[in-house]
């Protein structure tokens, strides 16, 4: 019968690792001038590349999405809100809309963005080069929390104040858009409405007139009496009368 004890079998264990540990340190200890060296030589390495590499800016701003068309009565036993746009269709709507070749065009255009700096040198270096979708490719448009109408605009960029003033001038050019949208449809229900006006007083006066005319050739029917009943209706009655005399 053999015994093994645990103790017994431990002991060769950490005599291995042990040795292991030796073995590592002399190695470490005869080459420890190519250890320092890989060690300045990559810390050397990593600052030149922090001092050449381009830095990268980051700006963030949140758009309150609120819309301004009223809902519509309801119709037919439904009620508006089955009719209403869903609120994540309609803020998808409004991301895809910020970052149109349109809105970004409008916003390089009357904010100057070709005049930035960075952008300068960007089609410095890249002749022929679209900034609008140069920029497009550096916007991101996402909802910041769900449940909310609100976008989160990201833009980044080379320099910080060139960032801020790309991101402002792409939030003006949205909202310049949305504006002029609506002022447009608010002309365009004007319209609508004056010409319905138009149409219906012309249907009013149309009317008058073919009064006028049933007036002129049916005098006696609308004719009226002493006490203010129509000599037609005062006719009839008579003839009631006698018909119940008669009788």
């Amino acid at each position: 019968m053999v015994d093994a004890s645990p103790s017994a079998s431990r002991v060769p264990a950490e005599a291995e690792t042990s040795q292991i540990v030796f073995d590592l340190w002399s190695l470490v200890r005869r080459r420890r001038w190519h250890v320092i060296g890989s060690v300045v030589l990559g810390l050397f390495l990593g600052a030149v590349y922090l001092a050449q590499a381009t830095r990268i800016y980051r700006v963030t701003t949140k758009v309150l999405v609120l819309e301004k068309t009223p809902a519509p009565l309801p119709f037919d036993g439904r009620m508006a809100s089955e009719r209403v746009l869903p609120a994540d269709d309609y803020l998808t709507t409004h991301a895809s809309l910020i970052r149109t070749p349109r809105i970004v065009s409008h916003a390089i255009d009357t904010a100057h963005l070709d005049r930035l700096p960075s952008l300068r040198a960007l089609a410095e270096r890249s002749p022929g080069i679209d900034l609008t979708e140069a920029i497009l490719k550096e916007l991101v448009v996402i909802r910041d929390v769900k449940g909310a109408r609100i976008l989160k605009l990201t833009y980044d960029g080379t320099r910080p104040d060139d960032c801020f003033q790309v991101i402002r001038a792409i939030v003006d050019s949205y909202q310049s858009f949305i504006q002029e949208t609506h002022k447009d449809s608010n002309q365009e229900i004007a319209k609508l409405l004056r010409e319905a006006k138009d149409e219906l007083d012309e249907q009013i006066r149309q009317k008058d007139r073919e009064y006028l005319e049933f007036r002129e050739e049916n005098p006696a029917i609308l004719t009226k009496s002493s006490s203010g009943i129509s000599m037609a209706m005062t006719r009839l009655a008579s003839l009631e009368n006698f018909r119940s005399e008669a009788s």
